[in-house]
């Protein structure tokens, strides 16, 4: 056996063996990767093969050191990769070795010897498991009724036994009576031989008679008492093979059980495993990722999250025409005008167009989305629309905006929130870590964040109160990707206008009651999760978390304002 180069003895993979030595003290041994951990992923160690074990050291030199691992092949489970042609698993219970050789005549040659040794080694056991029986089988075979594979068809050997037994009293019965005619006859055609008398003759056949029938009547009762035996033992017999049909359905169902079990427990303690990571090879099916997620989303919905800071900073803001100029201005000004027009297009205008379709209803709320793929990545645009009642647009996007209370309204999702620089008091940028929700990586957003007020209230010209939060991913020298996180990109916005129920109502202090009161919102948002995860997944996720979190955002802002302010100011100017 070589390994390495097919053609190259000795170069790589070692063998030593004789042709005296049986096959299970082959000895090979050669350098291989192996999977560490999710953080050191793959790495060389150089692994042994000898006397029914493969063992593995960090390299060859410290062979003399002690393995750092060893499995007996005698149970192992042995399993070449589906996709990639030069790896293969080596499994014993719950400890499993991934293993990947530099070429696939390497990978052969591993898997050879250790399938070789494997199947001597069962065959050894076999024998030495049924050598006994085999032995014992072969004395008594002669004694033995029903031996073997005959037990398979015991009801069918008694049946035939028992006929066999009916057989045996007709011709019984018959030689008795063949017995009683020839005597007969002899009787009346010998001569009296001693000189007896008739009458001693006589009493003589009487007494022969009398024994062929005492003879007929022990065989037939012999006969029948066989009968009920075979009748017996029928009737144990079907209550066994029952029984015993009882017992193989048992075990079937307990070995499918312990299956289970075992495939549970190797999906629970491999999950930093190569086959359970995220990526389109994955062994990860679209359900088990649904499952996975949507079960911890509910979990963290359930958390309760007590920031420090439970009230609203009032930044100052400039939001009229004299802002703060920064190296985005420019940037943000091009975005906003964008996302306006994009958010008060008509919704008859969006759905059905472009391959828009409706994703959700509830009350005030739509939500539209477009199936996008790009690379195998799902990239969803997302439009929506929703009225919340007893708020102004000014609280709504101050509250969306403000990165002091970002982990309030969303703490239950976000690990931490940062801010990487403040450009004005309307412009931040913030760098947002999500809790990883396993199987999917962690991730994280680096994004600039501005709020601006677009126009102010004047009944006369009909004109809303209307403002925007625009959210847009940048770079930035402070915003450090952590190990093993993923970086997402992000464009959304919410545009929100404060709307008068009853227009014909003048406030004469410019400050109206709640329930004369709305907002308006339409919210954008266009995603690239920035790794491979499954499209049916992240679509049904999408569908069940857009509507909830403008929900849930909007109850939260009414919580936070309605007790503090029951009337509230509408902005006339800029």
């Amino acid at each position: 056996m070589t390994g390495g180069d097919a053609s190259i003895p000795d170069e790589e993979t070692e063998s030593h063996s004789s042709e005296e030595s049986e096959s299970s003290s082959v000895e090979v041994c050669g350098s291989l990767q192996k999977w560490t951990n999710y953080i050191h992923g793959w790495q060389d160690r150089y692994f042994v093969l000898k006397d029914g074990c493969i063992s593995y050291f960090k390299d060859k030199s410290n062979i003399a050191t002690g393995s750092r691992g060893s499995l007996s092949l005698a149970k192992a489970l042995v399993k070449e990769h589906e996709f990639d042609e030069l790896r293969f698993d080596i499994g014993v219970n719950d400890c499993v070795w991934y293993c990947r050789a530099k070429n696939r005549e390497e990978r052969r040659t591993w898997l050879d010897a250790i399938e070789l040794y494997r199947n001597d080694s069962s065959i050894d056991s076999a024998m030495s498991r049924n050598g006994s029986m085999f032995s014992l089988n072969s004395i008594n075979s002669g004694n033995m009724l029903l031996s073997g594979k005959s037990k398979l068809n015991r009801g069918q050997e008694l049946l035939t036994l028992q006929s066999e037994m009916d057989t045996l009293r007709s011709s019984s019965k018959q030689l008795v009576q063949k017995i009683e005619l020839h005597m007969q006859l002899s009787a009346s055609t010998l001569p009296d031989q001693n000189g007896d008398s008739p009458q001693t003759l006589e009493t003589d056949m009487s007494l022969f008679r009398a024994d062929c029938l005492t003879f007929k009547t022990t065989t037939d009762n012999l006969l029948d008492l066989c009968k009920q035996c075979v009748d017996l033992s029928m009737v144990q017999d079907e209550k066994l093979r029952r029984k015993l049909d009882e017992e193989i359905r048992k075990r079937k169902k307990l070995e499918e059980a312990i299956r289970s079990l075992k495939e549970n427990m190797m999906t629970a303690n491999l999950r930093d495993g190569p086959d359970f990571q995220e990526g389109p090879n994955s062994a990860i099916t679209d359900e088990m990722w649904f499952d996975a997620i949507d079960g911890v989303l509910e979990k963290l919905d359930e958390d309760t999250y007590n920031p420090e800071k439970a009230s609203l900073v009032k930044v100052p803001l400039t939001c009229g025409t004299q802002r703060t100029q920064h190296r985005f201005s420019s940037a943000c000004d091009n975005y906003v005008k964008e996302n306006l027009k994009y958010a008060f297009s008509s919704s008859d205008q969006v759905e059905g167009e472009d391959g828009w379709e409706l994703m959700h209803s509830e009350g005030e709320m739509r939500v539209y989305r477009k199936e996008v793929e790009i690379d195998g990545l799902v990239l969803d645009p997302l439009k929506a629309t929703h009225q919340v009642e007893g708020i102004t647009a000014e609280e709504m996007c101050r509250w969306f905006f403000d990165p002091d209370v970002k982990m309030e309204w969303e703490g239950h999702l976000l690990e931490k929130v940062k801010v990487l620089e403040i450009l004005a008091p309307d412009t931040v940028i913030i760098q947002s870590v999500m809790k990883r929700v396993w199987p999917s990586a962690q991730r994280d957003i680096v994004y600039l964040s501005h709020i601006r007020h677009v126009s102010a209230y004047n009944q006369e010209s009909n004109e809303n109160d209307t403002w925007i939060v625009c959210n847009y991913s940048v770079d930035h020298s402070e915003g450090v990707l952590g190990r093993g996180v993923v970086r997402c990109q992000v464009r959304a916005s919410m545009v929100c206008q404060t709307i008068v129920i009853n227009t014909g109502v003048v406030s004469a202090n410019l400050k109206y009651p709640r329930s004369k009161v709305a907002c308006k919102v339409w919210y954008t948002a266009d995603v690239n999760p920035g790794g491979w995860a499954p499209a049916k997944v992240l679509r049904q996720i999408y569908k069940h978390e857009y509507p909830k979190f403008l929900t849930k955002f909007g109850q939260y802002v009414y919580s936070k304002t309605a007790p503090l302010q029951p009337e509230v100011s509408i902005p006339t100017f800029l």
